[in-house]
């Protein structure tokens, strides 16, 4: 066990001689940026060195800060990795060598991650288990739905961009998805004279009340627009009706 005033530490070679792979998106190396974002914009996290030049890195990390990692500070830390790699490329563009392509597999690793887990939920909704491959796997059924059926109709245009920034914002305010909420809402009524309206606003409220929107909710079970959903998200049925119970 960690004492209260232990510290976690984190050593790694600087630059890998050899590529690896722990996960399908191969391995990420955090340095002390990413690692202060990873545990909630820690300060207080030190750099351990005994030699210039040294081929390990090695990072301490207050057991006071363990408590500050959470989801997104997941996602916001392999995003920062992936900023700070493709910033550290073009610095070594015209070195060539190692370097060069340990960045180049940082970046790559880092972007295959966020592609292919775009959105993570936590793991309890109301005390049912809600685990991430079902969350994600509704939520990229809706973003292929979406995807498919992006209509020349200017306000269906503008309903599926709203929904898409819904999904795909991990730091909104509460005043900013409040207004992307209200948008959405006013692009639904915009866009009634459109072909496959109910199948459209069923895919929409359902998108809202993923995103936890309340009145979403009520007006999904009392319009019975379940029955509207297209069959490859009604096929999911198990992954998403959790949030349909209170």
């Amino acid at each position: 066990m960690l004492k209260d005033n232990g510290y976690l530490l984190f050593v790694e070679t600087a630059v890998l001689n050899k590529g690896e792979m722990p996960t399908k998106t191969g391995f990420l190396v955090f340095g002390k940026d990413e690692l202060s974002k990873l545990f909630g914009n820690a300060e207080d996290i030190s750099e351990i060195k005994i030699k210039e030049n040294q081929k390990s890195v090695c990072y301490a990390v207050p057991k006071s800060n363990l408590t500050g990692i959470t989801i997104n500070t997941v996602f916001d830390a392999i995003g920062l990795l992936k900023e700070n790699a493709y910033s550290n490329l073009k610095n070594e563009r015209n070195h060539g060598g190692r370097r060069y392509a340990f960045y180049t597999q940082l970046y790559i690793n880092a972007s295959l991650f966020l592609e292919k887990e775009p959105l993570l939920y936590p793991q309890k909704k109301d005390g049912k288990n809600i685990s991430v491959r079902e969350y994600n796997t509704i939520i990229n059924a809706i973003k292929k739905y979406l995807n498919e059926n992006n209509e020349n109709d200017l306000y269906v245009f503008m309903l599926i961009n709203h929904l898409q920034d819904l999904i795909i914002g991990k730091n909104l305010s509460k005043l900013e998805k409040d207004d992307l909420v209200k948008s959405i809402y006013s692009d639904m009524e915009m866009s009634q004279n459109t072909a496959n309206y109910e199948a459209l606003k069923a895919v929409s409220l359902l998108t809202l009340i993923l995103k936890e929107v309340p009145s979403a909710k009520k007006e999904f079970i009392q319009g019975e627009y379940e029955q509207y959903l297209p069959s490859e998200i009604q096929r999911l049925r198990r992954n998403y009706v959790k949030f349909l119970t209170d």
